[in-house]
């Protein structure tokens, strides 16, 4: 793989590992080079011909390999989704990345890593690529009893994390928001986070007078199209004016994001 930023790809499926009905992680090997992405970018990912879905559809890597394969974890939601969890091993997808500004190079002090949901693919990513090399934390949210089988896997088997699911059936009862609360948070640490909209404008009031401002990151999800910050179409308010989650972000200051207008 090289370092030359985004591109359109065409990848080939080669293993489709289903969790539930519901949630799956693809694997793809793109035809050729393409540009290492870091943690906190995307890759758009369509698995149809012509226009219907119209979008492609963002991911955040979960995982990277040496031989250049993507694993992208995904929860079906809609049309789009629902037909990249009928891509069968060896079909042909296509892919635009990695998009998008990542997360800045860890300060040194300990990482605090919190994910909700699908949010938590670039927070295991980022967990993975940095935790020999800062003290790292990671902290995951789940829904329920239908994320069992992910939390499970081998994709978890080696980390230092906390899981917490909405109805107390796997892990801690409560989000990842209940271990800052019961755990606390030093005010060295460095936090970045990654969930529902929900999640991170809570996120905001449990850290207010515990950590520096200049020290939290959020990595935003978004609808989007071009993915490369032509269209407009993903644009967020924040306090240096409109930015664009798939260009500008999608990590931003967690001070910089204007909450009371999204």
């Amino acid at each position: 793989m090289t370092m030359n930023g985004t591109r359109d790809l065409g990848a080939i499926v080669l293993e489709k590992f289903q969790f539930s009905d519901e949630l799956f992680m693809i694997r793809v090997l793109p035809e050729e080079d393409s540009s290492i992405p870091l943690p906190g970018q995307f890759y758009l990912l369509k698995s149809w011909e012509g226009f219907d879905p119209l979008l492609s559809r963002p991911f955040a890597p979960i995982a990277v390999h040496e031989n250049g394969s993507l694993d992208f974890l995904v929860k079906v939601v809609g049309r789009g989704t629902k037909i990249i969890n009928s891509s069968i091993e060896g079909a042909k997808v296509k892919l635009r990345g990695p998009c998008g500004k990542p997360f800045p190079a860890p300060s040194g002090q300990r990482l605090l890593l919190l994910g909700g949901s699908v949010g938590i693919a670039p927070m295991l990513f980022a967990y993975k690529r940095y935790k020999d090399i800062v003290p790292a934390k990671l902290v995951i949210g789940v829904p329920g009893g239908e994320w069992e089988n992910f939390c499970k896997s081998e994709l978890m088997s080696d980390t230092n994390l906390e899981v917490f699911s909405d109805d107390g059936s796997i892990g801690r009862s409560g989000t990842p928001l209940t271990f800052l609360t019961e755990e606390g948070v030093g005010t060295d640490d460095e936090v970045w986070a990654c969930g529902p909209i929900g999640m991170l404008k809570a996120l905001g009031g449990s850290l207010i007078h515990k950590v520096r401002e200049d020290q939290v990151y959020v990595s935003l999800e978004a609808r989007m199209a071009c993915g490369i910050g032509g269209c407009l179409g993903c644009v967020i308010p924040t306090t240096l004016g409109n930015r664009r989650v798939c260009a500008d972000g999608p990590v931003f200051r967690m001070s910089e994001v204007s909450w009371d207008e999204l």
